[in-house]
């Protein structure tokens, strides 16, 4: 298949000779665009083991590899004309020395040494690693953890830190857990904690001079030392909170209606309070003056000027205690979190393992400390040309990978002078691309600012050097119709450019590249309000009310047989993909409502094999065959449809079993159920 004619300003993007840097929409052809760069390289006698292209994902890596190859095996074996063609699609004015060296660039490609490297960051990392292990401090054969062994190491560290803190009767730590359990739930707890591992090179960057309470009191501008108690009093007498709050019950009492006397009951209640942290004391003086949403109650004639000094005072008794619980849950979570990394670092070293954020890291490290300088001298031998995708998700570590490598590209001829003639020289060249508006915020710890920030060091860098640095927006749509264009275009100048990590930016209106089509894009008014109001029944599970207003639109579009210009026919089933912003529990409920009202549907694009009930009962009478004195698996085998117990029959046989001094259970459930006397047993 011909290449596709590219744009000018794909064509400029893709210009082999300069540094380019590319902000792509997308529907853009930034894939195209990357593609053909390197096709451009190796036409220009580009060594194909100095072109490194970094990409985001395995996927994204394999879809490049396979177009570059695909293309160059097309040439092996195609004709001229038709191999200058190709080259002029992408920008190039090929001559017959170019032809010629196209028709084996895929035979070198093959033979180059370490082949074409399209890899994703990580996988770059993980081989720079393993080269060079002793220069970055890493154990020779290190094992690499992926999401699932991760996630499974990180469990066992879960439950390493709740047993040990137990069995060393490590009172602070145990309690610390148990503070973040009563705060938040045990399974929300869990999540915290692994939240905590993930961002454990974060927590282990805060040093502190001294306790982390009080380094926190301190950066939130609260007295270092003493209870919250007595900080919550300091407060209030200094901002003379008992002469205003007497005046302002004197004004409630002359008002003389319900509502004052019970403002005043609370303030009499507040006076005569022996503690004031956590109790309900502060929320009920706060609400003489503050709303339940926490705004100032609108100004009574009758009560002014009391009732403002009240409300002054109170908003900065109100703002300490905000800045105490602050403090309170952050020195919480950074005492755990701490205490979890630790652990989670010497399972690590102990299995001789690391996980990606290690692979990112380590070897941002090794790139930019002194040891690790004559890694780069090799690597400076080899590398000509990097190309980064999705640079929008780049994270800083990442981005201190890349510039490492890309450092003597503005620094003169480099470490290839050395081997090289004069003529031999290649010129060397960055390129990245990116879209503000695909950033996943946050994600490993990325930034979109990252991506600003590092466009304008390789502009410096390259203005420094001479050498011609060329930003590429790339705006039109090849993807999108002009109707989803011009609703992605409002709702951006709506949100404003900072909701996009582009304050102070321009950014560019989308171009439809097929201007003309159909298209329709119809906002749906919110569940549950006056416009598209929920029935009674419908109140508790509004996913279930979604899923059915949207296979009610369905199977509509199917009995109307709506037209599809695209197919030039009535529209079936497959023209249909249902987006959903995640797979949470309207998955489920949407393919069921679709069942019902007869549309054929393929289901979810991931399922989790152990989530559906049915699964999981049969996991448990695996579980409880294996070992029937697992009172928790034949428990829920009991009330499964294998059995059909109520919860109500299993309490009863469960309760009344012997217990031992703490209250336990001394016999297992399987024992209690084959001496029960009743008909359920039976």
């Amino acid at each position: 298949m011909p290449l596709l004619k590219l744009t000018d300003e794909q064509m400029l993007a893709a210009e082999p000779t300069i540094h380019a840097w590319v902000s792509a929409s997308a529907g853009t052809g930034k894939t195209q665009v990357l593609s053909a760069r390197v096709l451009r390289l190796l036409a220009n006698d580009a060594r194909p083991e100095g072109i490194l292209a970094l990409t985001f994902t395995k996927a994204a890596a394999a879809e490049m590899k396979s177009r570059i190859f695909r293309d160059l095996g097309r040439w092996v074996t195609a004709s001229d004309a038709e191999i200058a063609a190709d080259l002029q699609a992408i920008g190039e004015f090929p001559d017959k020395i170019m032809i010629r060296r196209a028709r084996t660039l895929f035979a070198h490609g093959l033979e180059a040494r370490g082949g074409l490297k399209v890899q994703t960051l990580h996988a770059f990392a993980s081989s720079l690693l393993a080269a060079f292990p002793i220069e970055a401090g890493m154990t020779p054969g290190f094992q690499t953890l992926d999401d699932r062994s991760g996630a499974q190491l990180k469990g066992e560290v879960l439950e390493q830190a709740i047993s040990e803190a137990a069995d060393d009767e490590d009172s602070g730590f145990l309690a610390d857990l148990g503070r973040l359990a009563v705060r938040h739930g045990d399974a929300r707890a869990a999540q915290i904690m692994g939240s905590l591992l993930k961002e454990r090179r974060r927590l282990a960057n805060f040093r502190f001079d001294e306790e982390i309470d009080a380094a926190l009191r301190r950066m939130l501008k609260l007295p270092a030392e003493g209870d919250a108690e007595g900080v919550l009093r300091d407060t209030a007498r200094e901002a003379g909170l008992e002469m205003v709050l007497k005046d302002y019950a004197a004004a409630l009492t002359r008002w003389g209606t319900k509502t004052g006397a019970e403002r005043v009951s609370k303030i009499e209640a507040f006076f005569t309070a022996e503690a004031l942290h956590q109790s309900d004391i502060l929320p009920d003086l706060f609400s003489v003056c503050f709303t339940k949403g926490g705004d100032r109650m609108k100004s009574n004639e009758k009560l002014e000027p009391a009732q403002s000094r009240a409300a002054d005072c109170l908003d900065q008794l109100r703002d300490t205690l905000w800045r105490l619980e602050i403090a309170d849950a952050a020195a919480l979570h950074l005492r755990v979190g701490r205490r979890l990394a630790a652990l989670y670092d010497d399972a690590k070293a102990h299995r001789g393992a690391a996980d990606f954020d290690d692979l990112i890291a380590e070897a941002a490290s090794l790139l930019t400390r002194i040891p690790g300088a004559w890694v780069l001298y090799k690597l400076d031998q080899r590398i000509d040309h990097v190309l980064v995708d999705e640079g929008q998700d780049t994270n800083a570590d990442q981005w201190r990978i890349v510039e490492a490598l890309t450092e003597e590209f503005f620094a003169g001829r480099g470490a290839r002078a050395e081997a090289l003639e004069e003529e031999e020289l290649r010129q060397r060249t960055q390129f990245a691309v990116g879209d503000y508006k695909q950033a996943i915020f946050g994600f490993q710890g990325t930034d979109p600012e990252e991506f600003r920030a590092a466009r304008d060091r390789v502009q410096a860098r390259a203005d420094a050097a001479g050498h011609h640095f060329q930003p590429v927006p790339l705006n039109r749509s090849f993807r999108s119709v002009p109707a989803v264009l011009t609703v992605v275009d409002k709702v951006i100048a709506q949100k404003g450019a900072a909701a996009f990590g582009m304050e102070g930016t321009d950014i560019p209106a989308h171009k439809p590249h097929r201007e003309g089509q159909a298209g329709a894009v119809t906002l749906w008014p919110k569940l549950g309000t006056d416009e598209n109001p929920l029935e009674p029944q419908e109140a508790e599970k509004k996913e279930r009310a979604l899923a059915v207003r949207i296979a009610g639109e369905v199977r509509g579009w199917l009995d109307e047989r709506r037209f599809v210009p695209s197919r030039g026919r009535a529209v079936q089933p497959q023209d249909i993909l249902i987006l959903l912003r995640s797979r949470g529990d309207l998955v489920p409920e949407l393919v069921a409502a679709l069942h019902a009202r007869g549309v054929p549907v393929a289901g979810a694009d991931r399922l989790r094999l152990t989530a559906p009930l049915a699964v999981k009962d049969c996991l448990s009478l695996i579980r409880f065959a294996l070992q029937p004195e697992d009172d928790l698996s034949l428990g829920e085998l009991l009330v499964s449809p294998f059995l059909g117990w109520s919860q109500d029959d299993l309490y009863k046989l469960a309760q009344p079993r012997l217990r031992d001094s703490n209250g336990r259970p001394a016999e297992s459930l399987w024992f209690a159920l084959r001496k029960a006397a009743s008909p359920e047993a039976d």
